[in-house]
């Protein structure tokens, strides 16, 4: 009878917080494009930057933060759209491999690549 490790190895639990994660870090993540992009790209002043997004800001600054996102959002979308294509081409790639060899050896195998791929990044 030989020990069968797969047996005991369950990817629920990974893949649910691994999940978790992706959703709890792309608000923050969109935030810190459209920061730095107001700051780096854009040239703008810092603490104008900062107040993107912000509801603790009074009236007439909320008119000039207002204007700024209107300046910053379109080029924090562009630089949003090509991430997000440039991080899809992969995997659709090894879609494309990965589903007929996980028929022949399984769904598990897999499922365990995809998690250390995430924990290596």
């Amino acid at each position: 009878m030989a020990f069968n490790l797969n047996k005991y190895i369950s990817v629920e639990i990974p893949l649910f917080f691994m999940f978790v994660n992706f959703l709890l870090t792309s608000t923050l993540l969109t935030n810190l494009i459209v920061y730095r992009t107001c700051y780096i790209i854009l040239g703008h002043n810092k603490t104008q930057c900062a107040e993107l997004g912000s509801d603790n800001i009074n009236i007439v600054d909320k008119n000039a933060t207002e204007a700024l996102d209107k300046l910053v959002v379109p080029t924090a979308d562009i630089i949003t759209m090509v991430k997000t294509s440039v991080e899809s081409i992969f995997p659709v790639i090894v879609c494309l491999v990965a589903g007929p060899w996980s028929d022949k050896h399984g769904r598990k195998p897999v499922l365990l690549m995809s998690l250390t791929d995430v924990l290596l990044i």
